[in-house]
């Protein structure tokens, strides 16, 4: 990817041109993952920092990581809460961002918050934070299940239970529903 469509690409972030951010991604779909050079942000930063929501419904419905960091260690999250961007913040965490995750100097997006005096933005991370948690999901994962009768279909898994104990299989809640 050249520089220049990644400039471009984070540009358009900033000022919230979400049409071209879509044309530049059907082009160049790497461009999610763009990082800028030294400061290390995302589109999903900036957006966030801008509090600029169609952007980030956007990018988190186009599979960015919502827990990306920067060159720093922040997430986005950090920086909706540096710049006050509470709409952001509730977007961020509603789509799965951690807010225990710690930036390069220690801090969590709620003590960023703090520390511009983002009273709102702190208080709530501080007793609501930790409520936002990404489920954990299994990937779409297919698996043939043999019924009693023994007859076999395909099934797809729902869910997969992986904190078991040493020694233990995970095991799998299945839907066998014709596909």
């Amino acid at each position: 990817m050249a520089a220049k469509a990644g400039k471009k690409w984070l540009e358009a972030a900033k000022n919230g041109q979400l049409d071209g951010l879509k044309a530049m991604f059907a082009a160049s779909p790497e461009l999610l993952s763009h990082r800028q050079p030294g400061i290390g942000n995302s589109a999903l930063h900036w957006g966030a920092a801008r509090n600029n929501e169609p952007v980030l419904e956007w990018l988190l419905e186009s599979s960015i990581d919502p827990n990306i960091i920067n060159g720093s260690g922040g997430t986005a999250l950090h920086s909706a809460a540096s710049n006050d961007s509470w709409e952001a913040v509730n977007l961020l965490l509603r789509s799965g961002c951690d807010a225990s995750i710690k930036d390069d100097e220690g801090n969590t997006a709620r003590d960023v918050a703090a520390l511009r005096d983002h009273s709102k933005i702190a208080a709530f991370l501080e007793t609501r934070g930790h409520l936002f948690k990404a489920p954990k999901k299994a990937p779409d994962e297919w698996v043939m299940h043999t019924d009693p009768d023994g007859t076999q279909k395909l099934a797809k898994v729902v869910h997969k239970e992986v904190d078991v104990g040493e020694g233990e299989e995970p095991y799998y809640t299945i839907r066998t529903d014709d596909y």
